[in-house]
């Protein structure tokens, strides 16, 4: 039996070489006894002000990558399906709750769950942590909507509901 060759940033290192080097790969996106999805990131100098730390609209712009990942995840396959039929995804309201600075090469990890799903929205929470201390440096939420390609306001669509469904708290 011939070794797998694993595709791993920049190398391509065999399993008992990455065993040996103790090389590992980040921890899971998704907690599902939490049902929590997990976003990483550094902070880097784009990130921050004159002073270092990171500009609190920079807070919302976090929660937008982080938003864009979980969609991309938990629609699998269906993702560039989804794509291809122009429905457009709209934040009907978002709010940050800033509680402490962070800096330039901070880890950090954005959690978010879904506690609601309506008819025609549903809301995803943040929480933006620092990975050195698990402290929270902001608390985020955000409504999340879908327009047709004219714009109209429409439900959410069936192929969302299909694989959100699993994600959301109260079920």
């Amino acid at each position: 039996m011939s070794e797998k060759l694993i595709d791993y940033p920049g190398t391509n290192l065999r399993v008992d070489q990455r065993r040996k080097n103790k090389i590992s790969y980040k921890r899971r996106k998704y907690d599902r006894r939490a049902k929590k999805f997990q976003y990483q990131r550094t902070i880097h100098l784009s990130d921050t002000n004159t002073f270092g730390s990171v500009y609190f609209a920079r807070f919302f712009e976090f929660q937008g990558e982080a938003r864009e990942e979980f969609l991309k995840y938990f629609m699998g396959n269906d993702f560039e399906a989804f794509l291809a039929k122009e429905i457009g995804i709209v934040t009907v309201e978002a709010k940050c709750k800033y509680n402490a600075p962070l800096f330039v090469y901070d880890d950090i990890v954005v959690n978010i769950q879904v506690p609601q799903l309506k008819r025609a929205k549903f809301k995803l929470t943040f929480t933006i942590k620092n990975q050195s201390d698990d402290k929270q440096y902001a608390l985020g939420e955000q409504w999340i909507g879908f327009t047709n390609k004219e714009g109209i306001p429409i439900p959410i669509p069936d192929i969302i509901i299909k694989n959100l469904k699993q994600h959301v708290l109260d079920t």
